[in-house]
This record gives structure tokens, sequence and C-alpha cells, in this order.
């Protein structure tokens, strides 16, 4: 299964930090559930999303940002179905765990798992984005419950005693003669004769077999309701509608679609009541869940497994001394001591009377010479474009006109030495002492990081601004681009930076040639990367050697956090503990409390004898990048509503504009909307005047809809139809339209619960959910 590079990235959502190695674990484990889906579309088998996965589809159109694992739910019939075909269909390094084949997975539930093993075989890593871990999808089974309450409460007590009996046996926790009578009463009630000659795991898979003959005698046309009996349903939870696992509809799910009940706003309501409201808290497993699998192979490995640690010689102060000697300014410097020696030479013959025409004239060619190399060397390295190599191409042609000018008649020696001594002066003012800024971008997308520090010091007059879009590509696991020459070239996406950006493309920046005063960057991985890389000569710990100062500004901000929430502290491992902070002179961080964050997280990794270390070089910023986003959209609406520079716009108007989504939803749960979709447009367009409405559908794709209702479908598609026609309504197509921006040009959300409902609830814009509820 393919994903686009970026889908590797490091991103925040929802407000918290989702590092590449779980984007990784989120790769493999979709690329595990196409497998399965395969499967199921071939033979007609239904599943659909549960747990934390529905809740993701719904509320995030795809993984809850905390969450790494996938959860599918089967009825029953559906799960046999896919038993009896999977083994052989399956990929054939998968297995799947039950409690008959798993050691100690006493479970009522199945997991598809891509390996026996962890597997660092070059095959497996590039099948499954350079994961060696294992990586499964759980499928929780659905059985029927009885209508009666009384009669599934005489079920679910059967059932816990066969489990008690056999837990009993497997753990060994009872005597043999107490085991024995249990199990006499067993054989009595089921009218069964048990094996008393298996071992102890034997005997246990007998009885776990015989309760889930249990969980399944209950006909379908004798109940209304499903549940996974085992946990829930023993531990006293309630049961879903079965409609509700009849009723499939598709929706968004990362780069594929998920099967999720077509109810799916009144299934999660069941579940979780308000789902819309973020908790940041998980219980299910461990997070990440591939952690545990690391653990154990280091307990067992002979070697240290790979992992970035602190070098404390990085502490000591570094001489960069040969690099500037080495640049374009020592050259600078050398060229121009030699040409005064040249010209010094040349001033003694003159002032002698010696032979000019041997003498004289073999250093002024000289002189000439190295004039012309000069200048080469700055067009090469600033760029002809550039105000310093355009100051310092004339006064070097003035300078070379002088030397001419000296060969036909020494008497313009005296206007040689001044054109020299402009020339000094202007090298020095333009090459020797200018200072020099390096952005290393690491996407377009990302670029809003580095906007205030850019446009800072391009405000300086005295300032060279360099700008490289760095591509980011993807690399196995030894480390080799796996990219064209032209993708590697196209991967910088030059054309998608802002316009006033000014660009020098990243090959033909030689940095040992510039040697910048001060370079920022936003890649903090360097080479630890699990996937992912830039070119390796502007890794931090490369860059460091040709600058003064390295300044590390990250690209992404998370919301605030504290030591206790301890998904977001594992994850800074990542982004924190890694070379873009480690060798950084300063890295910019937008509050006190975030300083705090990693100087825990640092002080706990390097040793807390290196606090006054990282306390010198976390600075915290008078301005957040959340700010400078907000500045951003404000100054985004000005140029979309006819502001600043945007003569060409529109006037300002002072409408407001909401986003109403229809949700697929509506018509699972409430049949036929035409009328209510109707009355909701006709209040809208009562207000036509002050409000403009821009109409989604969701799931976008319509054809994900056919399976509720075509009839009604058709007929909703064209009511819109009738509405979009006028000019204070239009239909925006979320499959193509830019989430963040639609966001930013409406003022309110209403209907239908979808993913957008976040974005806008998150920047504190106002959300109703149509029948059920308003979310502030």
């Amino acid at each position: 299964m393919n994903f686009p590079v970026d889908y590797y990235r490091d991103e925040v959502r929802c407000g918290f930090y989702v590092p590449t190695a779980i984007k990784q674990a989120w790769a493999a484990g979709l690329t595990v559930l196409s497998e399965i889906d395969k499967i199921c579309r071939r033979h007609g088998i239904n599943y659909v999303a549960d747990w934390g996965t529905v809740l993701g589809t719904v509320r995030h159109g795809g993984y809850v940002p905390w969450d790494d694992d996938f959860d599918i739910c089967m009825r029953r019939e559906d799960y046999r179905r896919f038993r009896a075909v999977a083994d052989q269909e399956m990929p054939p390094e998968y297995v799947i765990h039950d409690y008959e084949r798993k050691e100690d997975h006493w479970l009522f539930l199945a997991r598809v798992v891509n390996n026996s093993r962890i597997s660092f075989e070059e095959e497996h890593l590039k099948a499954y984005h350079n994961f060696p871990y294992l990586t499964g999808v759980d499928i929780f089974i659905q059985d029927n419950l009885y209508r009666d309450p009384e009669k599934e409460k005489a079920r679910c007590d059967e059932v816990m005693y066969i489990l008690a009996v056999a837990e009993s046996i497997i753990f060994s926790t009872l005597d043999k003669e107490i085991q024995g009578h249990n199990l006499d009463e067993i054989e009595r009630r089921y009218h069964i004769q048990l094996d008393r000659s298996k071992t102890d795991r034997e005997m246990g898979i007998a009885l776990y077999r015989l309760a889930e003959q249990q969980m399944t005698r209950v006909p379908d046309a004798e109940c209304d309701e499903v549940g996974q009996i085992f946990p829930w349903i023993l531990k006293g939870g309630k049961g879903l509608p079965k409609s509700y696992y009849e009723n499939v509809i598709r929706l968004p799910f990362e780069n594929i679609t998920m099967p999720v009940p077509a109810a799916y706003h009144k299934f999660l309501t069941s579940r979780y009541g308000n789902y819309l409201e973020v908790r940041k808290i998980w219980g299910g497993h461990d997070y990440p869940y591939f952690e545990g699998q690391r653990r154990d192979l280091q307990e067992v490995a002979d070697f240290k497994l790979p992992e970035y640690e602190f070098d404390r010689a990085v502490m000591v102060d570094r001489d960069n001394r040969e690099a500037y000697q080495n640049s374009i300014r020592g050259i600078t410097k050398e060229c121009l001591a030699e040409l005064n020696r040249l010209c010094d030479a040349a001033e003694e013959l003159i002032d002698a009377q010696q032979d000019l025409e041997n003498d004289l004239l073999p250093l002024l060619e000289n002189s000439q010479q190295l004039a012309v190399d000069l200048g080469t060397l700055v067009e090469n390295v600033k760029g002809e474009a550039s105000e310093s190599c355009q100051r310092m191409i004339d006064v070097l042609q003035a300078y070379c006109d002088q030397i001419y000018a000296v060969s036909q008649d020494v008497s313009c020696f005296r206007d040689m030495k001044m054109a020299l001594q402009e020339l000094e002066n202007t090298a020095d003012r333009y090459i020797i002492s200018r200072k020099e800024v390096l952005f290393l971008a690491a996407g377009p997308k990302l670029w809003n990081g580095f906007a205030d520090n850019y446009k800072a010091e391009s405000d300086d007059p005295d300032t060279d601004v360099y700008v490289a879009a760095l591509p980011v590509l993807f690399k196995d696991i030894y480390g080799r681009i796996l990219a064209s020459e032209e993708e590697i070239l196209r991967a910088a996406r030059e054309e998608e930076y802002p316009e006033n950006v000014v660009l020098t493309p990243w090959q033909d920046y030689d940095i040992t040639m510039h040697a910048p005063d001060i370079v920022y960057i936003q890649d903090v991985y360097d080479d630890q990367n699990p996937c992912l890389t830039i070119p390796a000569q502007f890794y931090s710990q490369n860059v460091r050697q040709y600058t003064e100062q390295l300044v590390y500004i990250p690209p992404l901000q998370g919301d605030e956090f504290t030591a206790e929430d301890i998904l977001d502290m594992y994850n800074m491992k990542h982004y924190v503990t890694a070379p873009g902070v480690v060798y950084s002179d300063i890295v910019m961080l937008s509050s006190d409390n975030r300083k705090e964050r990693y100087l825990e997280k640092l002080c706990g990794w390097a040793g807390e004898d290196t606090r006054a270390y990282w306390d010198k070089k976390l600075r915290v910023t008078d301005k957040s990048q959340e700010d400078n986003k907000v500045d951003q959209r404000i100054e985004n609406a000005e140029d979309d509503r006819g502001g600043s520079g945007a003569a060409d716009k529109p006037a300002y108007s002072c409408k407001k504009k909401l986003l109403y989504v229809i949700g697929a939803n509506e018509l699972a749960e409430h049949g036929n909307v035409l009328d209510a979709v109707r009355d909701r447009m006709e209040i809208m367009k009562a207000s036509k005047d002050e409000l403009d409405i821009a109409v989604a559908f969701y799931p976008p794709q319509k054809e994900d809809w056919r399976g509720v209702d075509n009839e009604t479908v058709d007929r909703l598609l064209g009511l819109i139809k009738e509405y979009t026609a006028e000019e204070w309504c239009m239909e925006v197509d979320l499959s193509q339209s830019d989430w963040d921006a639609l966001e930013g040009s409406c003022q309110a959300y209403y209907g239908s619960t979808s993913p957008l409902v976040l974005l806008f609830s998150r920047a504190k814009k106002p959300v109703m959910i149509a029948d059920y509820a308003i979310l502030e």
C-alpha cells in the first residue's frame, strides 16, 4: 500500500503532536486492513469500524491522534465466513491470533497480524514503511442478545462460570479435586464429555469453545440487539440495535474509506454520549503499542538497539575559523591582500622606473586576472541578481579599467590605487562584514513558522537573505533515497511557497562557500527519522560547522500540556531529543511552559547536569506561532475581501458565511429528510442579505451515499442543486477543498457531524449539530 511522502511527516492533529514513528505504525495498520478489506469485498463479508477507530473515522476523518491501532467488528456469521477463507487468501506471512492459536491470548477477539515475529528483512520493511514491529487489526465479534434481560443475565452467568473454571485450570488456581467437581458440573449441565487427559491449555481451549457456543446460541430472528459478550455484556454493558450493523456507509479515513454504521451519530452517541467532546486520554492499551515490542526485543538482543544518544562533546564551543577562511569572505579577504601586495609591488617598480614592460605588465595582468576570478566567485556564490554581487561587479569592473589605464599610462596609477581602495570598502561592506542569513525550509506548509523571522531579516538593508526549499524524501532502512533525480527536484515544491519569498535552489547553495552568520532550520531529525530525510549536507550536525549561530524554530506547535500528560511527554522523545535541538545554538519556543517541558525531557535524557546547557539555548519568543497563524488568517481574510494589495478583488462585505454540512447519517437515522432540509434552506434563504451559505455533503463522494437510500439521495441532490443555482448559496466539495481555508472563510458551522466540527470548535467558532446539540 503506497502513501505520499507527506503522509509520514510529523503533524499536529487536534493539538496533539504525531511524529513520523507513529505515522509509520498508522501506515502499517492501514496496510493490514487493506488485506482484510480485499477478502471481505471479494466474499461479501460485512465489517465496520469499532471503538477508537469508528470514533476517529467520524470525529477526525482518520485515526484518533493519540491512538495507534485498528479496531473493527463483525457479526458472528460474518466472522465465521472470514475465518473460512482468511488463511488461504491472506499473505502467507500473516497470522490470526485467537485463544486457539496464540499462547496466552485468552480473549474472545481475533487479531490479524502481519507476521509471526518482528522482522528487519528488507522486503518486509519495504512493504510496511520501514516498520519492523508486528502490527495488526483487532476484530471484535458481535453476538445476538436475548430480548428478555433475565435470559441474557442467565446466559452471562453461565459463560462466567465456564470461564472461571477454564481459568482455574489454565492458571492452576484450584486443586485438582475441585477442578474435577467443576468439570463434572459442566458435563452434566451441557450433556458433554470432556477429555480429562488433555493438557491444561487444551482443556482451557475446550472450555473457551464451550463458552463461545453459549455466546452464539440466540437465533438472529429472536434478537433486536447485538453486543460483544466478552467482556462488555458480561460486565453489565448494553447492546446496540442490530440494525446498526446492517446498514453500512463508508466515510473518509486517512487516505482510504472506512465502513461505519450508517446511523453513525446515533451509534456513537449510544456508546460515548457526547462523542464530539475531546478527551485526550487513552486506556485501551499501551501507547504506542510497539514500544512494548521494542523493550521485549532489547531484552533478548545481544546488542543495543539503535537509538539517538546524547554526545557530551557537543557542549564544547566550536571553532569555525577554518570554515570562515575557506568561505567567500575568507577568500575575498585573501584576494584583497594579494591585490594590495601586487599593487605595492607595482608602485615600487613605477617609483624605481624599472623595466615597466617586462616587470610591471605581468603584475597588472595578475591583478586583473585575480579581480576577474573574484568577480566570477562572487557571481557564483552570491548570485548575479543580488545587490552584493552587482555592487562588487561594478567596483571590480572599475578597478580592471584602471589597471588597463595604468598599462597604457603609469601616471594613472594613483587612480588605480583609489579604485582598489573603493574595491576594499565595497568588499568589506557587501562581502566580508555583510551579514548573511540562510533559511532551510522543510516544506511550503511549514513556511509560516519562518515568516516573522524572514521578514525581520529581509528588512535589514545590511543583510543578505537566502531561502533554500529542501526536498523531504523517503529513504529505506539503509538510508538510501528511493527517488529519481527528477523526483528529488520536484520534492522541493518551490512553486508552492509564497510569492514574496525569494528562493535559491538548494542544490545551488554551497554552504561551505557562504558560511552564513545565521542559519534557521526546521528539520529536527537529520538522519534519525525512520523513513524521511533531507539532503545530508543540510543536516544540523553538518550545517553548524559553517555558521556562527544555528537556530531551530519548531515548525509545528501542539497544544500546551503538563508533565502529567504522558502521551504528549512520550512523543517528545521523537522531536525534542533529536539532532536539531542538540546541535542548534538557539531553540525558539513559544511559551515558558513549553520550555519547561523541553527541559524536563532533555534533562531526563541527557542527565540533570546538562540543565544549564539546555536552559541557555532554549529561548521563549515574544509571540507564539499560534498568534502568527491568527495574524496570517486575518491578513488572508483582508485580501479576500479586498484589503491591502487586493485592488482587483470585490469590496468588503459584512455578510457572514455559514458552512452547512449534510451528512449521510441523517438519511439512515431519520429516513426522508427532504422536508427538514428544505425548511432549513428556506430559513437560511430568508437571511440571504446577511448570510451566505456554503453547502457540503459528508461523505464528500456521492457514490458513498448509495447504500443508504438511492431514491432519497437523488432527490436530496436535486433539491440542493436548486438552491445553489442562486447567488447566496454555493456547494463546496469537501474532497477537493482545503479544510483549514474553508474554516477560515466561514464564521459558523451547522448541520451533521463531520471532522470539520473540531476545526470550527478549536477556532472558537459557533458549531451547531442539527437537531442534537450546540458546541461552543
